[in-house]
């Protein structure tokens, strides 16, 4: 990610007209990583490789996915106290 700060700092020295700053680079560099990323994958393996890694890399999806399970239960207790909010 070096390369890629590197590269930004002389795009700012060059393009001042557009607003960017280092500070924003920074706090946006997660994002960066993760796009790069993409792209790399897609480059070397394909799209359908790049969506699964991204998928089986994805904290929040996983854990949606484990919890599918209770969805059921969930629904059944919504449905029995559904009655106490038409009140």
């Amino acid at each position: 990610m070096k390369s890629y700060r590197d590269f930004m700092s002389e795009f700012i020295e060059k393009n001042r007209d557009f607003g960017l700053t280092m500070a924003l680079i920074d706090e946006n560099m997660v994002f960066a990583r993760s796009k790069i990323r993409d792209e790399v994958l897609i480059a070397a393996y394909g799209v359908d490789k790049q969506k699964q890694m991204t998928v089986e890399n994805d904290v929040q999806l996983q854990r949606a996915i484990q919890e599918i399970p209770q969805s059921a239960q969930l629904a059944e207790r919504a449905r029995k106290l559904e009655p106490d909010f038409k009140k």
